[in-house]
């Protein structure tokens, strides 16, 4: 119902004038015509002429009006498409910049299962599991890879930030595919659902060890460059991945 409501207010904004015009016309002109002459004749030859006069400024103010709103629904298409064209691009960017994170970015339901709707390709090396055994209502939920021991910390840590409406960190292992533990690292914060109270995390969750283990390796080239000013903080890149995942998904 307010979706008709632009289209009524442009038809009635045409069709009122018209309608005033037309009727302003009529009587006017027959008036006019009239006090001209008593003639039949030339009073028929007169009211055909105002009609035809009648007939062609209507079709140019028809013709004017029509392409006054063809005009403003082609810029209208046009600003849409450039827009659909820049939200493209920043999405590509985003997941190229996810298919490259060192992890799994994610954005799935905050419940008892933990059902992701998205997650990145890093999701087969941290996990060993594909994204589309990750991902939608059939797939393993998220929440049955965490070790049980460790599952109870990770609820009351995140519904704790989450309550604060605060982002969260927290530590703990989770079983990959192959039947090992791998102790990961997950940061992320809630976001608005279109559903009445569901909840969404969006967050990142990467291998602490390989973590460890590279940072070790940047600050020991770091040390035999004695350059401070290049140092680069995997942090630092971690949060940025987060905030775009969060705006973009």
């Amino acid at each position: 119902m307010t979706s008709r409501k632009p289209a009524t207010i442009i038809a009635l904004k045409i069709a009122l004038p018209y309608l005033f015009i037309s009727l302003t016309w009529i009587l006017l002109s027959d008036r006019s015509v009239a006090s001209l002459t008593s003639d039949i004749d030339t009073l028929t030859a007169l009211q055909t002429y105002k009609g035809w006069f009648y007939i062609t400024m209507s079709a140019l103010i028809i013709y004017l009006t029509a392409q006054y709103y063809v005009t403003r629904l082609s810029r209208t298409q046009e600003l849409i498409h450039d827009r659909e064209l820049a939200l493209s691009e920043t999405q590509h960017a985003v997941f190229t910049l996810l298919a490259n994170l060192p992890g799994m970015a994610y954005r799935g339901s905050y419940d008892e299962r933990r059902q992701m709707d998205f997650v990145s390709e890093g999701c087969l090396n941290l996990t060993g599991y594909e994204s589309s055994q990750l991902v939608g209502p059939t797939a393993a939920p998220y929440a049955q890879l965490i070790i049980e021991e460790d599952r109870d910390m990770v609820r009351h840590e995140i519904s704790r930030a989450l309550r604060d409406q605060k982002p969260f960190q927290v530590e703990y292992r989770i079983r990959t595919r192959s039947g090992g533990t791998k102790w990961v690292s997950e940061q992320g914060c809630g976001i608005p659902s279109a559903s009445e109270g569901a909840k969404v995390l969006v967050g990142y969750i990467f291998d602490v060890e390989r973590s460890d283990l590279r940072r070790t390796r940047s600050q020991s080239a770091e040390r035999e460059r004695s350059d401070p000013a290049k140092t680069l903080d995997p942090d630092q890149s971690v949060s940025q991945g987060l905030n775009i995942l969060s705006r973009n998904l």
